[in-house]
């Protein structure tokens, strides 16, 4: 089944996969990907604040671009949430003193793996948000 309406034959010709249905954002050649997914991190992120900055810290590798970051003291859950609606979470405990200069935050860089093996890491500058 396709929910995309036809192509108007004037429009240029995209080979986004997409066309074909199912929600795959995949350009043609590339792996198909069904929809977003929901994982838990292996590992503890690190949050630290230095020179004005916030930082979060994963070690892993990031399967799509991440859009923002959000804290949820409630659950002591931090989430990242991609641009294809995917989410990574971890439990991240935030001691009650930092509380107040973390939600003045806006932004965050964020930190991750660059490949599965090396040492190269990413960063991206998202939007942050705390509950």
């Amino acid at each position: 089944m396709n929910d995309f309406p036809p192509q108007d034959p004037k429009a240029p010709n995209f080979p986004l996969s997409a066309r074909k249905g199912r929600g795959s954002l995949s350009l043609e050649g590339e792996e198909e990907t069904t929809g977003p997914f929901f994982r838990v991190l292996k590992r503890e992120p690190l949050l630290a604040e230095k020179d004005g900055y916030l930082v979060l810290v994963v070690d892993e590798v990031l399967e799509d671009m991440p859009n923002w970051v959000e804290w949820d003291p409630d659950r002591n859950i931090i989430s990242i949430t991609h641009m294809g609606g995917g989410i990574l979470e971890a439990r991240l405990y935030i001691p009650p003193a930092y509380l107040d200069n973390l939600r003045r935050k806006r932004k965050l860089l964020l930190v991750s793996n660059k490949a599965e093996q090396g040492d190269e890491k990413i960063m991206h500058y998202t939007p942050f948000l705390a509950k």
